[in-house]
């Protein structure tokens, strides 16, 4: 149901959606009227494909012989598979919105920008900016809502002013790397992804120091493990911002971005 709700969204964005599973045609059927899904279900009835690929989950239970590990294959207009994303579990599940932001990505655009490609991703949902000491801060999602363990992704962005940098990982001793976490209940979060930062010399420290200029944009998968009817996201961003002749002191920005949670898909 919830590839369902972000239907229109991907076919709007040139992607054609299939499923595959180890159940029988007449199981998928009676699924695919109950819950209006109106993409096609392939049944891969004893797992044979799913075998094939690679994608057999050794662990499931007896009575569920022939399940994969859930996931996805993006493949291009000649088939062949230009991104893959699979998972453990069948708990955490990408979010229609990530699932799309991916897409994007994979046809190697950043994902708040459109691509002549054919693929570009909705605008932001919700979105949270402050400034500081030269340097914008935004924070923003794909969609406002979300389902217990459903996975998204937390994009934050710095527009760093120009003769600025902001030091990345591993920062020189005495300064401070740029970071992201978030705070709010039952909140799990996975590390940042950070484009890879340029080497920079820096007067006074005899080492190359590795730091961010001009924009750079980061994204950390979280997910929520319990349903609240709202939820606020706390988006806690550290950095700090220096000059030739000018070094701020660490500064700590904070971003709130309200979820409505919605109960799970219990089919």
């Amino acid at each position: 149901m919830e590839l369902q709700a972000g239907l229109a969204a991907l076919e709007r964005a040139g992607v054609s959606v299939f499923a595959i599973s180890y159940d029988p045609v007449a199981a998928l059927t009676d699924f695919a009227t109950r819950l209006g899904i109106t993409y096609p279900l392939l049944s891969d009835e004893g797992g044979r494909s799913i075998r094939s690929l690679g994608l057999l989950n050794e662990q499931a239970p007896a009575h569920r012989l022939g399940i994969a590990h859930p996931g996805t294959f993006t493949l291009d207009e000649a088939g062949r598979v230009i991104e893959k994303h699979f998972v453990q579990g069948h708990r955490v599940r990408p979010a229609p919105a990530a699932m799309l932001e991916r897409l994007v990505e994979s046809a190697g655009v950043p994902a708040s920008a459109p691509t002549s490609a054919g693929v570009s991703s909705a605008p932001p949902a919700l979105v949270a900016e402050a400034e500081r000491d030269g340097v914008r801060v935004t924070a923003w999602l794909g969609q406002a809502t979300y389902r217990p363990w459903q996975q998204l992704r937390l994009h934050v962005s710095l527009a760093i002013a120009s003769q600025l940098h902001v030091y990345a990982e591993p920062a020189p001793e005495g300064l401070s790397a740029l970071s992201v976490s978030v705070a709010g209940v039952d909140i799990e979060s996975a590390a940042t992804v950070w484009p890879t930062p340029h080497a920079t010399n820096v007067e006074g420290i005899a080492q190359p120091c590795a730091v961010y200029e001009g924009c750079v944009e980061g994204v950390m998968p979280f997910h929520v493990t319990q349903l609240h009817p709202t939820l606020e996201v706390e988006v806690v961003v550290r950095f700090q911002a220096c000059a030739a002749t000018l070094c701020y002191p660490p500064a700590t920005v904070r971003l709130l971005l309200p979820l409505t949670g919605l109960d799970l898909v219990r089919e």
